[in-house]
């Protein structure tokens, strides 16, 4: 009965064998858009960073054990250090390669030397395999990161203006009572924040 496993033939009339290995090699590429994190004096900076910790863990951003905040945003992660002055846009690509050598030999041949030279040729191989891999894998993380980074950018943007508006408020109420708030933005990404406040 054939079985189709067999990963030696031997043809008794030429006096050959057919030998067959495989080896595989795990293979990823990162990189990665450092965003700085810059805020206006409108309170001390400890509690500046405290609110934006606050306001972007309302918009869904995970806090970890270090301190620091992450999300996934459009198949990558993005991360506030935990001193809270930089975001760490990460894209990691992951991937198994596999390369096959198969080869003929003399029947009297040793199982160390056909051992041997199926590696070399392996070897060979999985390097060029791999440093393919590893440059298409590159480019796959710099696209995710190119294709990530104006929404990160948006929503660092959208979470700074309501940083903004809680300092400018707890400010003025160290000035006295808050009468009136008024905001407003544009597309271009413009933001007023007008208060009055009755001393």
């Amino acid at each position: 009965m054939p079985c189709g496993m067999n990963l030696e033939l031997g043809w008794e009339g030429l006096g050959r064998i057919v030998r067959s290995k495989d080896r595989s090699q795990d293979v990823s590429a990162q990189d990665e858009i450092h965003v700085d994190v810059k805020l206006l004096p409108v309170l001390p900076e400890d509690q500046m960073r405290d609110i934006l910790r606050r306001v972007l863990e309302a918009d869904g951003w995970s806090k970890r054990e270090d301190g620091s905040l992450t999300k996934n945003i459009d198949g990558v992660v993005a991360q506030l250090e935990p001193d809270g002055t930089k975001v760490v846009l990460r894209a990691v690509e992951k991937k198994t390669v596999t390369v096959s050598e198969r080869r003929g030999f003399d029947k009297d041949t040793s199982d160390e030397e056909i051992d041997k030279q199926l590696d070399e040729g392996l070897s060979d191989q999985l390097k060029r395999a791999t440093k393919a891999e590893e440059d298409a894998l590159t480019r796959a993380a710099v696209a995710k990161l190119l294709g990530a980074e104006p929404s990160l950018r948006e929503q660092l943007q959208t979470a700074l203006n309501k940083v903004y508006r809680e300092a400018l408020e707890q400010r003025a109420k160290q000035l006295g009572q808050v009468e009136w708030v008024k905001e407003q933005g544009d597309p271009g990404g413009n933001y007023e924040v007008t208060l009055v406040v009755k001393a």
